[in-house]
């Protein structure tokens, strides 16, 4: 009888707490604020898994850009150049290093940045160029992104160009922790997205319908990658490529449909059109792509829009841009409950459980 007690009360508390299988997700949102009291608006790029964000501020006059980086509830600068009018980080890994760019307004050039405990570096200087932007980079800190039009590639000793031949435009634009770079190639009457292993560039192919060809944001550890094309008369749509197989995401309604972020579970952000108009952040998971705005929590519901989702981690914190109180904010939206609550939840029924054993057996 004292089993068949322990055991009802057992079934009583997992029915309590275990979420239902097909239970929507919610989501807690954060106002990442700004780093000065007159900046006019911010934006978040990117996100580690221990819920780092990076990306940028803009001034009251619109003309300048600093990048920042926000942990333990703090925004701070970079301080990464003294009178930059163009600082933008793009992306953090979970060793806290920070890639972007920065813009020197007396010498014109803008160069990629690493940037790691305070200290900031040059990862292309051996390269020579004068302007591009180092986009993304993976937990070993190898980092791609392109200078004077070129894609390059840092394999946290030295950086190279990637051999792509006589390209017009290229880029890396995103890198796995296999080392496996994603970017784009554009020559006089060529485009194509590619991946490069550290020695060959392999072409990915073409999307059916006639793009205009597809354009990569990024590749997870499970290599699958994420991009739009544009179709004249139709405008942008996402897509999941993963291997041979390629999924189109869908919209909300209004078409036009990019996708920007993507983590190792297959869960996919962007944006997207509405019905009326406006671009929408959107969370694409297990086949059903969902307006953000729809997921929030009801308080959250009633003062912000989000127009915009750039990174996921693997704990489902999505971060972007969003209106709230009529000025643009960069936030971070969390699941509720976060990824281990419901563990946290029987670890402590466990407890109760071998309290109550003790309790009955004295």
């Amino acid at each position: 009888m004292r089993h068949s007690v322990i055991l009802g009360v057992s079934t009583l508390l997992v029915a309590l707490v275990w979420p239902p299988a097909q239970a929507e997700t919610r989501y807690r949102i954060h106002n990442l604020g700004v780093l000065q009291a007159d900046d006019s608006a911010s934006l978040a790029r990117g996100i580690n898994n221990d819920g780092w964000v990076v990306g940028y501020t803009q001034n009251s006059s619109g003309a300048a850009y600093t990048a920042f980086l926000y942990n333990h509830g703090q925004m701070k600068s970079l301080g990464l150049l003294d009178g930059a009018r163009g600082e933008m980080a793009y992306d953090v890994n979970d060793r806290g290093q920070v890639v972007g760019n920065v813009f020197n307004p007396v010498t014109r050039a803008r160069y990629p940045f690493l940037y790691e405990s305070g200290h900031i570096v040059n990862p292309v200087a051996g390269l020579g160029g004068v302007q591009g932007g180092a986009y993304a980079i993976n937990e070993q800190g190898q980092l791609t992104g392109s200078i004077d039009s070129r894609a390059f590639f840092h394999d946290g000793t030295q950086s190279r160009f990637i051999p792509l031949g006589d390209t017009t435009s290229s880029a890396g634009v995103s890198v796995n922790d296999h080392g496996i770079v994603l970017g784009y190639a554009q020559y006089s009457n060529d485009y194509y997205a590619f991946t490069y292993d550290g020695t060959t560039v392999t072409r990915l192919e073409t999307l059916p319908g006639g793009g205009n060809g597809f354009e990569p944001f990024a590749i997870n550890n499970s290599n699958q990658i994420i991009g739009q094309d544009f179709f004249e008369g139709v405008g942008y749509k996402a897509y999941l490529r993963n291997g041979a197989a390629v999924t189109e995401l869908g919209s909300l309604g209004g078409g036009d449909t990019g996708a920007y972020g993507l983590n190792d579970r297959g869960v996919v952000v962007g944006a997207s059109r509405t019905s009326t108009g406006e671009f929408h952040a959107y969370v694409y998971q297990d086949g059903v792509l969902n307006d953000l705005n729809d997921l929030l929590l009801p308080g959250a519901a009633k003062r912000w829009e989000l127009s915009d989702a750039f990174d996921i981690n693997d704990r489902g914190q999505i971060v972007g841009s969003g209106t709230i109180n009529g000025v643009r904010r960069a936030y971070i939206a969390t699941p509720v409950p976060e990824p281990g609550t419901w563990a946290l939840l029987l670890v402590g029924l466990g407890g109760i459980v071998m309290r109550y054993r003790c309790r009955t057996n004295t």
